[in-house]
C-alpha cells in the first residue's frame, strides 16, 4: 500500500495542482504559478503519487483536468514516471483526463 494513500490531509503538491497553478499566472504576475509545484515536486517528490480518498485521483490527474501546462507536468513525470498510469475510481489515467477537459475546451469556443 503506498504510504502517501494513508494521509489524512492532501499534500500541498496535490492542493497547488487542484487550484490551476499555470505559466499564464507567470504572464499575469500571479505569484503562484506552475514554478511553485515544479519545485514541490523536487522538494517533495513522494508527494507526485499521492491519491485523493475518494477520486483515487493523484496530482497528474487534477493537472491533466485543468490543462496544466508542460512545466508541471514534466516535473510530475520525472519525478515518478509511473504516476502516467495510475487510473482513478472511474478507471481515468491523467490522459484520459486531458483529453476530456480538451474536449469541454473545445466544445466552449464554439
Amino acid at each position: 500500500n503506498n504510504i502517501m494513500d494513508t494521509l489524512s490531509e492532501s499534500p500541498l503538491l496535490f492542493d497547488m495542482c487542484k487550484m490551476g497553478y499555470t505559466c499564464k499566472s507567470i504572464l499575469s504576475g500571479v505569484n503562484d504559478s506552475c514554478t511553485r509545484i515544479v519545485q514541490q515536486c523536487r522538494e517533495t517528490p513522494q508527494e507526485c503519487m499521492f491519491r485523493f480518498l475518494y477520486t483515487r485521483r493523484t496530482p497528474l490527474h487534477e493537472l491533466c483536468l485543468r490543462n496544466g501546462c508542460i512545466h508541471a507536468i514534466s516535473a510530475i513525470l520525472q519525478a515518478h514516471p509511473s504516476a502516467a498510469l495510475a487510473r482513478d475510481a472511474h478507471g481515468n489515467t491523467p490522459l484520459h483526463l486531458l483529453f476530456m477537459s480538451q474536449g469541454r475546451n473545445n466544445n466552449s469556443m464554439s
